[in-house]
């Protein structure tokens, strides 16, 4: 015998009382889809062509919802991309607490220094390499020679091809890196004190302590030739004392 049961589209279908209707629950519809949907299952009919159909159906709507939704999801990225480069540019002006931002600004100076330490390791990785395979380039010995002339006006020691152009080709050739061709002149320094050219070029245990420790004799006497304005007055008052000079600071020596 067969009976008749309602189908929910409103449409009545004749079934076997062996085959039952069971609701296929698919999370993308959010509703409850019953087999068959449409039209009258007839016997012959298998439940399979009418899954089949369905599932088709819904892979359609699948993809349908695919394509919408990847511009979309493209548009979200560039909106998001453009919000957070506004805060960049912007960010000290509107919105971004003072803590946050210091906070900010130190996140990215610890990235910027992990970025050059990677970059670092990179380079040193990579030189390590090479220098294992032994490919990379020879570079052969490029002689200049010995700075074999002398300059006529200040008699410095030069290469001649620090000589200028005019009289690069000439026997005598004449140089302006040192002197401008004389134009620059330097005076013979002053000898120093007897007492001080003795402790500088003699060979006894006193210029010997001399100049092992000159920098500490010379420290000390820094500021015993000290010229200038010195200011009395400030420490008449209370607190700590000070030593304050107004005006040109000079040495006497």
């Amino acid at each position: 015998m067969h009976r008749r049961r309602s189908i929910p589209h409103g449409k009545s279908s004749t079934i076997s009382n062996n085959e039952s209707i069971r609701p296929l629950k698919i999370e993308w519809y959010k509703r409850a889809v019953f087999f068959p949907p449409e039209g009258v299952v007839d016997s012959n009919q298998s439940l399979s062509e009418a899954q089949n159909k369905i599932s088709d159906e819904i892979d359609a709507h699948k993809c349908e919802l695919r394509r919408i939704t990847q511009p979309l999801t493209k548009l979200a990225r560039r909106k998001r991309a453009l919000y957070i480069r506004q805060r960049r540019i912007y960010g000290r002006m509107v919105n971004i607490p003072t803590g946050l931002q210091n906070e900010m600004d130190k996140l990215q100076s610890k990235r910027n220094r992990l970025l050059r330490s990677i970059k670092l390791a990179e380079n040193r990785y990579n030189h390590l390499r090479l220098m294992r395979s032994g490919d990379f380039p020879v570079v052969e010995v490029f002689d200049i020679g010995k700075p074999s002339y002398k300059c006529v006006y200040c008699g410095a020691i030069m290469w001649k091809e620090e000589s200028t152009k005019a009289t690069r080709n000439s026997n005598e050739p004449k140089f302006s890196l040192c002197c401008r061709q004389g134009k620059v002149k330097l005076p013979p320094r002053r000898q120093p004190p007897e007492v001080l050219n003795m402790l500088l070029q003699a060979n006894t245990s006193m210029a010997r302590h001399f100049l092992e420790h000159i920098r500490g004799y010379n420290a000390v006497l820094a500021f015993t030739s000290i010229g200038g304005k010195l200011d009395r007055s400030i420490n008449n008052g209370r607190g700590v004392y000070v030593y304050s000079i107004g005006g040109q600071v000079y040495h006497r020596i």
